[in-house]
């Protein structure tokens, strides 16, 4: 019986392996898998399980360790775990001064109320378990919780009813195994059956380019400094060679040892690291390797016949960018049918629009490419002086709308398509090769090793009004022009007329425009009815401008519409003598942001001011937290121009939804023209922009394409960021496209190569040593739940991008649209081996506040447990207190229900 269970615990082992996500190095060994990690070190600092294929990763192996214990039913040594500020019963931290006794659900606000403690020479103890230290200096405890305590755990444990079994089944019996022999996976037991040895020579040349391109490409060293530290490298390696060979030769001879020449001779003579030192020893040397080594993209030299010379740009073929897509690691890219709504009539991306539902090509390729064009103009210095306009450059940019939402907002998942000085642009050469290669995708496809023959179709082009407008061949002249609108047929003098802010017109269509064309070349104008010529778009199959030039919500409502507009009104306030620009500017200082807001933190508004300035995200912040800003100062709730403004924060509120239900839209499109008339009837001296026409059509544009924060041009506008930062790296200006095509490129191959790996879920804080009791209705309601018997505690964990963490507050569900709303604060984040992130809510009462469009909230009503993906919003929200009272503000509205 006894060899019956050393044998099947031998068996387990042997099956279970760990499988590096980036290569193919296998092992049964958690030490050499980890320590194969760290190969991979410049591409990746996380650690990776790879048991049995798992493809679940860790900030630190702290992490990693109880993962595999808990989740694989493996036992491996545990790591020492962090120290812990531990919670009371009911999740929160209590503060041990005797005459205080307050509790904090967040952790850091809890450390700021100690440190007011010790501001008023009150000696107060460390948080910390098992410290005895007490302090009454902020500097010293400061220096004391950095030092000391730099990884603590704001109470991470298991919950104690439902703690996972550690060991597999089989060694529950009373047979004494022994886990150094059998269990322990730090030991190398079994490597003779599948850990194959990853020391060569193609392992350590990918290693040294990782290294030498995280150097130049990620983090922006200039090429010359690179160069400089790959020859210092190589001399320090020359150096220790020959100190070896000589100590080598010492002890050899010392030892009496025969052919010590040919002994040592042989031992030096196979260096790897020396022969890749020689391939990557020049500039030149190192990126022709990364080209060969990587998966590299090579941009293309383009003519451009404009005047006397001939000019050119940098064109990144689709085809190979796709080629690419599907070696990428970091994503792992499968082909799968477009994602639909499960809900009739909710809309949660491009793909349940009808711009892409009644496109042919779609219908008839479920599994084609769905691509996203971006072109947009960019400022690559600074926009003053001699070099002003010279230096402008024009890119186009795509996306594969295939890959999930929450990774297409990654500006790495940006890929470069073309690079053009905007001095030397003409549409149909520049637009001509990009068009070219979407034809051939579309008819032929693209030929993917193990996959086949992979097609794909055009389905938007995003961008700014000024851009769009002049790749879809319409008038450039929003201020002068008869027809300024790209969406509908309406003429300037019936806009300003008296209802024309409220009137429809007939919308453009394919006939319409091609009607307009034709019309065009008989009269001989150079524009009819709003269009100057054909784009060049137009000629493939299954795309036509007049059905694939989204709006961009960030342009024309946050730098257009809202920053104008929101000047009018405070201007009107201070007239009314609300409050004065001092007392905003004052209010704006002392308001509590949270860290979110505080990245976008609003600028100053000043009475010389046209409009309020700053970013589309600085003017959309402002915009939220106005009326909290001015929540002492409002005279009358009724006055008919901050109605207007609330009522242009709920459209604001309602377009920024991620989700939105078709029932809304009608109420949204009433919004938008009551706003319009209320805006023109108040401030009747002050016309309205084209702007504000744009914005009547966000109702039925939201149903063409979804709602309109996917088809966000923000996002796009950060890859900007990258070439800005490479110009000032290199100051090479001879040829800037070539230059930051191929940089942009080498910096993709790098990535591709598994430097943007992201999980959908990442746990932090998490620890399996320490259990604490919670109170009786805390563990009733976890246990209500029925949830899987691995489920864990965290201190925070990111789900899609979003951190949720205790004291961190979040919208549960709503009944009636903005009235009956419930709002929980989070008390615990657990987790399981799903990827499932449940959180324990404290339920808080909620009164909605319509003349400052904010929620009240107060006491505790219950506890809930619920799943992140239950969730009404999947915003992770910030308390905002004013005087004795606590307000929280949605980021969008909850409008993914049926309105009733």
């Amino acid at each position: 019986m006894k060899y019956c269970i050393v044998f099947a615990v031998w068996t387990l082992i042997i099956k279970m392996i760990f499988n590096c996500h980036l290569c193919d190095f296998r092992t049964p060994s958690l030490s050499s898998h980890l320590q194969h990690n760290f190969r991979h070190r410049h591409i990746s600092s996380r650690f990776h399980c790879g048991l049995n294929d798992c493809q679940t990763d860790f900030a630190t192996e702290a992490s990693l360790r109880p993962h595999i214990l808990r989740f694989h039913n493996s036992s491996c040594r545990q790591s020492l775990n962090s120290p812990l500020v531990v919670c009371n019963r009911y999740a929160k931290f209590d503060c041990s001064v005797a005459d205080c006794k307050k509790s904090f659900e967040d952790y850091s606000e809890f450390l700021k109320h100690l440190k007011a403690h010790m501001s008023h020479g009150v000696f107060t103890s460390c948080p910390v378990e098992g410290c005895p230290k007490k302090y009454k200096n902020i500097q010293t405890f400061t220096g004391h919780m950095t030092k000391k305590h730099k990884n603590t755990s704001s109470s991470s444990q298991v919950l104690p009813q439902l703690a996972v079994v550690t060991q597999p089944a089989i060694l529950e019996n009373s047979v004494d195994i022994s886990s150094t022999a059998f269990g322990d996976f730090d030991n190398d037991c079994g490597t003779e059956h599948e850990c194959f040895d990853d020391i060569s020579s193609d392992r350590f040349l990918e290693t040294m380019c990782q290294f030498y391109m995280k150097l130049e490409y990620e983090l922006m060293l200039p090429a010359s400094t690179v160069q400089y530290i790959a020859k210092e490298l190589s001399v320090l390696h020359s150096g220790n060679n020959n100190l070896i060979e000589k100590r080598l030769k010492r002890k050899l001879q010392h030892c009496k040892i025969k052919n010590v020449d040919e002994i040592v001779s042989y031992v030096m003579a196979d260096n790897p690291l020396k022969k890749i030192q020689n391939e990557l020893k020049t500039t030149y040397l190192r990126k022709e390797t990364y080209k060969r080594h990587f998966s590299y993209v090579n941009p293309q030299r383009m003519p451009i016949h404009k005047g006397p010379y001939s000019k050119h740009f940098y064109f990144v073929p689709i085809k190979e960018t796709v080629k690419a897509l599907f070696s990428d690691k970091s994503i792992s890219f499968k082909l799968s049918p477009p994602q639909f709504s499960q809900i009739e009539d909710l809309l949660l991306d491009y793909t349940d629009g009808y711009v892409f539902k009644e496109n042919a090509f779609f219908i008839s390729n479920p599994l084609g490419l769905h691509f996203i064009l971006y072109q947009d103009a960019l400022e690559i210095v600074v926009p003053i002086g001699p070099a002003k306009k010279k230096y402008k450059l024009l890119a186009v940019y795509l996306i594969i709308g295939n890959i999930p939402a929450h990774l297409r907002s990654r500006i790495s998942t940006i890929q470069l398509v073309a690079l053009c000085i905007e001095k030397y642009f003409n549409h149909e050469e520049f637009y001509g090769p990009i068009v070219k290669d979407l034809k051939g995708i579309e008819t032929v496809g693209v030929d993917i090793p193990g996959v086949g023959t992979v097609k794909g179709s055009l389905v938007c082009i995003v961008g700014d009004n000024l851009g769009s407008h002049g790749l879809g061949g319409f008038v450039e002249q929003f201020s002068t022009s008869l027809y300024f609108c790209r969406f509908c047929l309406i003429k300037r003098k019936d806009f300003h007329k008296a209802g024309g802010e409220l009137a429809t017109f007939a919308p453009r269509t394919v006939d319409s425009y091609d009607n307009s064309l034709t019309r065009l070349a008989e009269s001989r104008k150079k524009v009819y009815r709003g269009i100057k010529f054909d784009s060049i778009f137009n000629e493939l199959t299954y795309f036509h401008v007049c059905r694939g030039l989204p709006p961009c919500l960030a342009h024309d409502l946050h730098e257009g519409c809202v920053t104008f507009d929101m000047k009018i009104f405070i201007d009107y306030f201070v007239d009314k003598e609300w409050f004065t620009f001092e007392s905003l500017t004052k209010s704006l200082e002392d308001f509590n942001f949270s860290v979110k807001d505080k990245r976008d933190r609003p600028i100053p508004v000043l009475e010389s001011h046209t409009r309020v300035k700053g970013g589309a995200w600085q003017i959309c912040v402002f915009l939220r937290l106005f009326p909290l800003l001015v929540k002492n100062f409002i005279l009358d709730e009724n006055d008919p121009v901050w109605r207007a403004m609330l009522l242009l924060i709920e459209i604001v509120e309602i377009v920024l939804s991620p989700s939105i239900h078709r029932s809304y839209l009608p109420y949204l499109h009433q919004c938008i023209t009551d706003y319009l008339h209320q805006r023109k009837t108040l401030f009747p001296e002050i016309q309205l922009r084209p702007k504000h026409h744009y914005l009547s059509h966000y109702s039925e544009l939201t149903e063409a394409f979804g709602p309109l924060i996917r088809v966000f041009t923000l996002r796009f506008e950060s890859k900007h960021t990258f070439f800005k930062r490479c110009i000032r790296a290199f100051r090479n200006f001879i040829n800037p496209t070539l230059s930051l095509s191929v940089r942009h490129e080498l910096y993709q191959a790098y990535r591709r190569s598994g430097a943007d790996r992201h999980c959908k879920v990442n746990v932090m804080g998490d620890s399996d040593s320490f259990l604490q009791n919670y109170s009786d209705e805390i563990k009733r309601e976890i246990s209500s739940k029925h949830l899987s018997a691995g489920i864990n505690e965290c201190v925070s964990a990111e789900v899609l991008g979003t951190i949720y963490k205790k004291g961190n507050i979040v919208a549960i569900r709503q009944t009636t649209y903005q009235y009956e709303v419930e709002i929980g604060r989070i008390l615990l984040v657990l987790y399981d081996n799903k990827d499932g992130v449940y959180l324990l809510l404290e339920k808080l009462a909620t009164e909605f506040i319509p003349h400052l469009r904010v929620y009240e909230v107060g006491c505790k009503i219950s506890y809930e447990c619920i799943s992140v993906c239950e969730l009404m919003s999947t915003q992770s929200l910030h308390v905002y207190p004013s005087g004795s009272h606590l307000y929280v503000k949605l980021h969008h509205a909850l409008v993914s229900d049926e309105l009733d």
